[in-house]
């Protein structure tokens, strides 16, 4: 099934439970996305959701802009990730920070690519990456999860 994250195409109450990778910072309304993930989901449904967020959100947004598809683009905090989930109507249960596991994929990617400089040439469609950027705010990663109350 092929849909978009602010209008999913299934009845309401259809899940018992809705697992999201890499959603939130990906959406240009996450608050309305959270809402269709609620609408889907039956009474006392479950929601698991892994992101990228913000460890140090104070650096401001990168120069330029990442693109759209960038796991990066709309990255939260973490404190403002929790508060968007629970402002949905989700009481969450878990929250941790998988950092290290991030760190492991990069060195993975930059293996892969030959260089970090190559893996953001692909990342971005070719386009520049803030370097600056991403040391200041030191992106991570963390698991959710959450009820719907």
């Amino acid at each position: 099934v092929l849909g978009r994250a602010d209008a999913l195409p299934f009845p309401d109450a259809s899940f018992a439970a809705v697992f999201c990778e890499c959603f939130l910072s990906l959406c240009d309304d996450p608050g309305h996305a959270l809402g269709e993930v609620r609408r889907v989901l039956a009474l006392g449904g479950r929601l698991a959701l892994s992101d990228m967020y913000l460890r140090d959100p104070g650096a401001g947004p990168p120069s330029p802009e990442l693109p759209a598809g960038s796991c990066l683009r709309a990255a939260l905090s973490l404190d403002e990730t929790r508060t968007l989930i629970e402002s949905a109507g989700f009481e969450v249960t878990l929250c941790e920070d998988r950092s290290e596991t991030l760190k492991t994929l990069m060195a993975s990617l930059i293996f892969s690519y030959g260089s970090a400089a190559g893996f953001w040439e692909d990342a971005t469609g070719g386009g520049e990456v803030d370097a600056a950027w991403l040391r200041a705010a030191r992106p991570g990663y963390l698991i959710l999860a959450a009820r719907m109350l």
